[in-house]
């Protein structure tokens, strides 16, 4: 019998996050200071000028890893072109760049609103999204500490600097998985174009179910994976998609780490969903084995910090882009280093419980040793 042949319980709900601790004051994040954002300002446009006029001391570093891309992204693509073309964001990753457009994403509502209950709308929609691709989805709140301050095209497709006004109440949160035969390829191309087409893909559920919101008369914004004004993580947790981890991101007890995100912004009335604690806290504190495997040691191996009024696991965002500048595409190492992603569900059953915690990660220190799995099919002839 298959070890997957088990299915995952699902993860005890609780009242608080188990991820972090509100010390306060929150304090939100400028988009634009983000270092991809940076990076997307191309040299000598007014938003390059705009930006390094207020932080002239992120110049001369910044100019450098663009250098440092420009000469990377030209060895794989003179190296590999045709791989390099089917792997890409450009070309797997399209759907994310044409979806994220605003004119796919808002609307006005129809003036001819259909009366709902909240809970029957809301099986309806999870139901829904599940029918359309989506592996896990909740709901919850949308929070004004995560939502940025600033836009920063052209990064995202709006005007640059563009204040953020989000007037909606809830967040209908999607996750979408990675395929593991391909992320096991990380850093190599496999690994990119799984992260690239699953964000395409996550992209088209999103417009069109917050198109079914506005039809029924209730206002509603696609935020798919190119169009996300406002912190995604630490949303999914509260949805009880999954814990926050010390890679920052956001595990599930289903999958792992291995899924993308995407979501809608709506004021139609739903219930929500609660936060869950399936162990991973206690976990990650004795694990650690995504911090020894980054390359770039942008993941810490310590305890929580204060972190713009909340204590957590910081990441070191500027270390992690200068690798992927370095390699001249994603990384993903971590997401398919975590044990989570890789374990199978009888062990995501057991990995719950303390005893078994401790004797997992024992071995999992002591066996796991990363390696670059195999390319899928389409990529495995050098081209």
């Amino acid at each position: 019998m298959p070890l997957n042949f088990w299915r995952v319980s699902p993860p005890k709900q609780v009242d608080k996050p188990t991820g972090w601790e509100f010390i306060g004051p929150a304090e939100r994040f400028d988009q634009r200071d983000h270092a991809n954002s940076r990076l997307a300002l191309r040299i000598g446009t007014p938003e390059y000028e705009d930006y390094y006029k207020r932080h002239p001391e992120l110049k001369e570093k910044d100019d450098a890893e663009r250098e440092l891309f420009k000469r990377s992204d030209e060895r794989l693509r003179l190296g590999e072109p045709i791989n390099y073309q089917l792997s890409i964001m450009g070309t797997l990753g399209y759907g994310r760049r044409i979806l994220a457009q605003n004119e796919f994403c808002t609307g006005e509502p129809s003036p001819n609103k259909v009366e709902i209950d909240p809970k029957v709308i809301t099986e309806k929609i999870k139901a829904l999204a599940l029918a359309m691709g989506t592996d896990k989805v909740g709901i919850t709140y949308l929070n004004e500490n995560w939502i940025y301050t600033y836009r920063a095209h052209p990064y995202d497709p709006v005007p640059y600097g563009e204040t953020v006004e989000l007037p909606y109440k809830y967040i209908i949160c999607m996750a979408f998985k990675l395929p593991l035969s391909c992320l096991r390829n990380a850093p190599d191309f496999g690994s990119t174009s799984a992260s690239y087409w699953t964000y395409s893909r996550a992209s088209l559920p999103a417009v069109i179910l917050a198109r079914i919101i506005r039809e029924l008369g209730y206002e509603a914004r696609a935020t798919p994976p190119g169009n996300t004004p406002f912190f995604v993580v630490p949303h999914f947790v509260m949805a009880g998609i999954g814990e926050y981890s010390r890679m920052g991101i956001c595990v599930t007890k289903e999958f792992g780490a291995a899924f993308k995100p995407s979501s809608v912004l709506t004021n139609m009335p739903l219930e929500v969903d609660k936060p869950v604690d399936f162990g991973l806290q206690r976990f990650c504190r004795k694990c650690k084995i995504c911090a020894k495997n980054c390359p770039s040691g942008a993941i810490s191996s310590g305890d929580w910090e204060l972190v713009r009024g909340y204590r957590r696991w910081r990441i070191d965002g500027e270390k992690c882009r200068h690798f992927w500048d370095t390699i001249g595409r994603e990384c993903s190492i971590c997401v398919v280093s975590c044990p989570w992603t890789r374990m199978s569900n009888i062990n995501r059953n057991l990995a719950v419980h303390k005893v078994f915690q401790d004797i997992y990660i024992t071995l999992e220190n002591r066996i796991y040793k990363r390696k670059i799995g195999p390319r899928p099919t389409w990529l495995k002839v050098k081209a």
